[in-house]
């Protein structure tokens, strides 16, 4: 008997045990209005009771904090093996706003989810319990219980049906049922799906198997202001008039249509019909990539509203077509991507690809759903000057060539062009475009740049890379002075640079801030290449043949990281203080830390540099790591700039300068190439030993 009692002793002291190493393996942050708790990827089988636990916890780093279960606002115990809530582990936790259970093993049933469960979480605001379910049902008396959620993520099995006490959540507004990140089996919206959900703002049904959308089912959602419905692609746009049916009537901005199209099958057509019951919204954003899009129809973008400030048409077949030139009438448009086209999917993957597309419609024929309701269609009404898309002018009153003049919406202020398999010459040709700041045309073949290209005056950021380019004229860039961030990076346009000995490719770049030239095959670049661009900080040269550097550079004043490494030589990597330190730790340790990881150190020395203490305190700490740890001052190089070498050289510096471990910064342009060679040569020095 009493072997007994001591073997059920020893039983409870290692389940007690258990428990306290469960709690002490999550993390613990304090924050100004409570503690949030991770205890993610922890294997855990069930919840860990925090009710039964207010002693001292310790966290990862050995520092004791005492947590009261009041203080707990977030708890993530996502990524666990959880089952089951056994014995409602949250009864205790009536200030938590954010709870997430997503990827568990929670199914949907009265088991789990029972009367009372949420009814202590009187604060929580955040839900997430997707990944747990892939069939059971949802009870809305308990989901109910949370009557301050704002956001809930939730798995949707076959069949679900959201019952009448959704009606309660009064602030619930975002509701996530997407099939992406968790299991959604929906193939009918139905008018009554939805309709106990009144305050949603945004509704997620992205990759939920969706084939069937009832006429007019989204438009019982006054506050909805997005909708997901990418990556269902058996909906086809077949179902975009029952889909956008009564959307006028919401206040919809955001609408996400990316691949609702099978993969492979024939090219597709987008008509005015199919999109015509948008006219009448205030629809903001709107995305159909990925839809095997061909055409455009007439008065197809004519008729989107006029409120539309960002449009996708980025992964389809689009070939160029009269409604090229309709763009323009955009007028609020800001970003505008057409990237990726004629990109075509994987041929394996389109011939197991499962997909029963809703067959197409034309102009004449509707879905059964929203053929009593259509009204007439809207007829294409063009404003008297609308119709002038492309214009002829002269390039000056001296030079009588014409050229044609592309003009895009007028407030277009990004274009994204990329990778898109575009061919040919970028010649003389013009772009109205106001507005426009950025243009990504990057990975296309434009092999030879022309120009000149008019109406880049307020561009600042430009991306050519990866254009097989051979050629850049000195006329291509004139017409872009403001340009601040430009990439040319995997061209071959070494010949071009190497032959500018005048400086006139950028010679109006006089903004220019970033300059990417990586991989471009140049062994040699002009000394006045950049003479005009005096505002880089940042010059990116790195897997060229460069075998000297004798460029003109000391203009740069702005200068803060030059690259000029090489994928088939040694990397040598820079560290600059004020740039590479951590922002928050000890500059002193920083500075020593940085000095004992280095190969060399280089000092750079100024007069502002002897008479700043913490550049004294480098010298100072280089010195002592020379000396110490290297047995040799020549760890330490010295650059003295012409400032320093008119007066008499520095006390501070005197060691390094009697034993020659210096160099003088030339005055004189001719120097300079010499200067640098020699500079890499004592850099190089032992550095591979």
């Amino acid at each position: 008997m009493d072997k007994i009692a001591y073997l059920c002793v020893f039983l409870i002291y290692i389940n007690i045990e258990a428990k306290c190493y469960l709690i002490e393996s999550c993390t613990y942050d304090r924050e100004r209005d409570g503690v949030k708790v991770n205890c993610s990827s922890q294997e855990f089988l069930t919840v860990p009771d925090f009710c039964q636990n207010t002693q001292a916890v310790k966290t990862v780093s050995n520092r004791t904090i005492t947590i009261d279960p009041s203080q707990i606002i977030e708890l993530d115990l996502s990524n666990n093996s959880i089952g089951n809530f056994s014995q409602n582990p949250f009864y205790c936790l009536e200030n938590l706003k954010v709870l997430n259970l997503e990827r568990n093993e929670v199914k949907l049933s009265n088991e789990n989810y029972f009367k009372g469960l949420f009814s202590p979480l009187v604060s929580l605001r955040y839900l997430n319990i997707k990944h747990n379910s892939e069939d059971g049902f949802i009870n809305d008396t308990v989901f109910a219980e949370l009557k301050e959620l704002e956001v809930i993520r939730i798995d949707t099995p076959n069949g679900t049906v959201f019952g009448e006490h959704f009606s309660q959540l009064r602030r619930l507004h975002i509701l996530d049922l997407s099939g992406i990140n968790g299991y959604c089996y929906i193939r009918r919206i139905k008018n009554t799906t939805f309709q106990y959900f009144p305050f949603l703002s945004i509704l997620d049904l992205s990759a939920c198997r969706i084939k069937n959308v009832d006429v007019g089912a989204f438009g019982i959602l006054e506050h909805l202001s997005e909708l997901f419905l990418s990556y269902n692609i058996e909906l086809g746009f077949a179902s975009l008039q029952n889909i956008t049916f009564n959307l006028q009537y919401t206040n919809i901005k955001k609408l996400h249509l990316e691949n609702i199209r099978c993969l492979g099958g024939a090219d597709t057509q987008l008509f005015q019909s199919h999109l015509e019951y948008l006219s009448n919204t205030s629809l903001e954003e709107l995305n159909l990539a990925g839809n095997r899009l061909q055409w455009i129809g007439e008065c197809v973008l004519h008729n989107l509203p006029k409120t539309l400030q960002n449009l996708s048409l980025a992964n389809n077949r689009l070939s160029v077509g009269i409604y090229s030139v309709d763009y323009r009438l955009l007028e609020e448009l800001k970003v505008f991507n057409a990237s990726y086209q004629l990109n075509l999917p994987n041929i394996t993957t389109k011939l197991f690809q499962r997909c029963d597309e809703n067959p197409d419609i034309r102009p004449s024929n509707c879905t059964s759903g929203a053929r009593d309701q259509l009204s007439k269609s809207n007829p294409c009404k063009i404003k008297k000057g609308q119709d002038l898309h492309l214009e002829y002018k002269r390039a000056s009153k001296i030079h009588s060539e014409l050229y044609i003049t592309f003009y895009a919406p007028p407030k277009l202020e990004i274009l994204y062009w990329t990778s898109s398999r575009v061919f040919g010459v970028l010649g003389k040709f013009g772009v109205h475009a106001p507005s426009l700041r950025k243009i990504f045309v990057q990975n296309n073949i434009w092999y030879s740049w022309k120009g000149p290209v008019y109406g880049l005056e307020a561009i600042e950021e430009l991306d050519l890379s990866q254009n097989f380019c051979y050629n850049i004229s000195t006329e291509f860039l004139s017409h872009a002075p403001g340009v601040k961030i430009l990439k040319l990076r995997d061209n071959n346009i070494a010949r071009s640079l190497s032959s500018d000995s005048k400086g006139l490719i950028f010679r109006s770049q006089r903004n220019l801030e970033f300059l990417d030239l990586s991989n471009n095959d140049i062994e040699y670049l002009p000394e006045e290449i950049f003479k005009n661009s005096t505002n880089i900080k940042q010059l990116l040269l790195q897997d060229n043949r460069l075998n000297k550097w004798g460029v003109k550079i000391n203009h740069m004043k702005n200068l803060t990281f030059l690259d000029l490494s090489d994928e088939s030589g040694h990397h040598i990597r820079l560290a600059i203080m004020h740039r590479d330190m951590e922002p928050h730790g000890d500059h002193a340790n920083n500075i020593m830390d940085y000095i004992s990881r280095s190969k060399r150190t280089i000092c750079v020395v100024s007069k502002n540099f002897l008479e700043s203490d913490w550049q004294d305190y480098e010298l100072n700490m280089a010195r002592m790591e020379g000396v110490q740890t290297r047995k040799t001052l020549n760890f330490v190089h010295l650059i003295l700039m012409p400032d320093v070498c008119k007066t008499r050289y520095p006390q501070k510096a005197s060691d390094f300068i009697k034993k020659g471990y210096y160099q003088e910064y030339p005055e004189e342009p001719f120097g300079y190439q010499m200067f640098w060679e020699t500079l890499r040569q004592e850099i190089e020095k032992d550095l591979y030993i």
